[in-house]
């Protein structure tokens, strides 16, 4: 782009450049919500042409829509397929569960176990209601936020029953501590519904690992819903 230049006719203001920017941006997926000029000298009576203006808007847009398509890969996830190895691993524990005794498959349930209603909760008032229920024996705590859960948690503890934490379907690159944080609320059980999730608990150690980084946390048992 050239310099500035002295103006001939009108100078710079800013509606010159309100009008050569252009509400949408040219058109695109970005809007102008607001014009900040306060950097600029308008009273020094200078001038650039609106292509210019126009060329500096378009580039920085196509390096808006790059930055934004460049996805940062979380330090914690895995850089292959977590879910292969897991299938396989699976099934080898399969193996050793029924083999030399012609075993029932460990995936069946057993019929002989009385059913359990588990009722899950999104808010402290349904918890609330929940704990007046006398014959509820769990209560599955699936909180939209993460505050106010260890004292749910608690609460569900104190009234004598199982206090089930839900973690999240998906997880994002930037929540792979998220872990460390239901580990920490020593609920009953985890709810997994993810295999991101799946994966980093089994990294930690799976069931019944004890994390001394943790405070000696120990990962529950852990109730998939997939």
């Amino acid at each position: 782009p050239s310099a500035l230049d002295v103006a001939q006719k009108r100078p710079m203001d800013e509606s010159v450049l309100g009008k050569a920017l252009g509400k949408t941006l040219g058109g695109g997926t970005f809007g102008l919500a607001g014009l900040d000029v306060g950097g600029l000298d308008l009273q020094a009576g200078l001038y650039v042409a609106p292509a210019e203006i126009k060329e500096a808007r378009r580039s920085a847009v196509e390096q808006l829509t790059a930055a934004r398509r460049f996805h940062n890969r979380g330090d914690d996830v895995a850089i292959d397929s977590v879910l292969p190895p897991m299938i396989a691993s699976a099934g080898r524990q399969a193996d050793d569960e029924t083999s030399g005794d012609g075993g029932d498959d460990p995936f069946t349930p057993n019929i002989d176990d009385p059913p359990v209603l588990r009722l899950l909760c999104r808010t402290q008032e349904q918890v609330e209601a929940a704990l007046g229920v006398a014959w509820l024996e769990e209560l599955t705590l699936d909180f939209l936020e993460v505050h106010g859960l260890q004292s749910a948690v608690q609460r569900v503890q104190a009234a004598g029953k199982r206090a089930v934490v839900a973690t999240p379907r998906v997880l994002k690159p930037d929540e792979q501590r998220l872990s460390s944080y239901f580990l920490r609320l020593g609920a009953d059980a985890l709810l997994v519904r993810s295999t991101g999730m799946l994966q980093v608990l089994r990294q930690a150690g799976g069931e019944g690992a004890v994390l001394e980084g943790l405070g000696g946390a120990r990962v529950p048992p852990l109730l998939g819903d997939f």
